[in-house]
Order: structure tokens, then sequence, then C-alpha cells
């Protein structure tokens, strides 16, 4: 008889701390977390959404807007693709596949108020600072990824790119600078 008393005890208090752990688990809130990334249909709905006007890299680097996104409402992000590698036609090798199947490149153009490093890549080798039309400009690589990021009258920008020739880069950081000072620049 003991024996049963004790057992039916036992039950009784497993019971008790299982329905005392569902309850909690019932009543704990949910720990998702919120995706900072607000993506937009056009230049515009961004710009509205971050408050400021955000710089396009020009037409004229061949590179086409594929994704305007915000992180926070705070800082603005555009990616940027071009399917061949950053090469006219007429550099590539005729061993080479055509641009239509080489990988593509693809660009990041972002810009936030501030002076900071907003480039979102960290454990960057640098490469030191330029300066281009006036304009001190720190860039660097991480594991393959080309990044550009400097400030320019209380605004950070940079530039990352990956797929895309170091001097081809080097000529979308003139015209990305370029395109921020409004001046004209022939390509």
């Amino acid at each position: 008889m003991l024996k049963k008393v004790a057992i039916a005890m036992v039950m009784a208090v497993i019971c008790v701390v299982l329905g005392a752990c569902s309850s909690s688990e019932e009543s704990m809130p949910s720990a998702e977390v919120r995706n900072p990334v607000t993506e937009y249909d056009t230049m515009t709905a961004l710009d509205e959404a971050v408050g400021f006007e955000m710089v396009a890299l020009p037409e004229t680097t061949g590179f086409v807007p594929v994704r305007y996104e915000s992180i926070d409402k705070t800082l603005a992000q555009v990616i940027y693709e071009r399917p061949d590698n950053g090469k006219d036609k007429d550099e590539q090798d005729e061993d080479e596949p055509t641009a239509s199947a080489q990988p593509v490149a693809e660009v990041t153009v972002r810009m936030a108020q501030g002076d900071e490093n907003i480039s979102g890549i960290y454990g960057i080798e640098d490469y030191g600072v330029d300066q281009i039309h006036g304009v001190k400009v720190n860039a660097g690589e991480y594991n393959g990824v080309l990044v550009t990021w400097f400030t320019y009258e209380g605004e950070s920008y940079s530039l990352t790119a990956s797929g895309l020739d170091v001097a081809v880069f080097e000529d979308m950081e003139e015209a990305l600078v370029a395109a921020i000072l409004k001046l004209d620049v022939e390509e």
C-alpha cells in the first residue's frame, strides 16, 4: 500500500511540474528577430522612406538597379548588377564564355547620415586612402569583395562589389564620387 501511495505522489508531482512548464511556455512572448531590411519598388519610394535623396550610379557604368532597400529606414542601399563582369565585349578573350554565361557582377551602394564606415564589411584589408575629385576615399578588400567608403558633407557612403575587375571598380569609385559632387565626368 505504501508503494502505491508513493507512486501516486510522484506521479502527482510530475503532473504539476509538467503543467507548470507547459503553461509558462504558452505565456512566454515570441523571440522572433525583426528583419531590419525593407525593400522598395522605386528609388523615389526609398528616398521617401529614409528621408534623403539616395545617390545613384550613372547609367554609363552599365550597371542596372535590381533592388532598392533600407536598413531600419536610416541607411539606404541599392544593389546593381551587370552580367558581363564589367568587361566590354572587345576586352573578352575568345576562349571566355559569352557575357550572358559569365557570373554576374554585383555592386551595392549605401548611403546614410553621419560619418561612419557603413559598408557592412568587417575585417577589411585596408588599401589606404585616395583622393578622388578632392574627396578622401578609403579602399580595401575582404575575401574578394572590393570595398570603398567615405564621408562627404555629413553623409556616409560605401561601394562594395563582387565579381568585378579592380580597374572597373576604380572607375565605379570615380563615377560615384562624381555623382555625389554632381560633376560631369566623361567615361
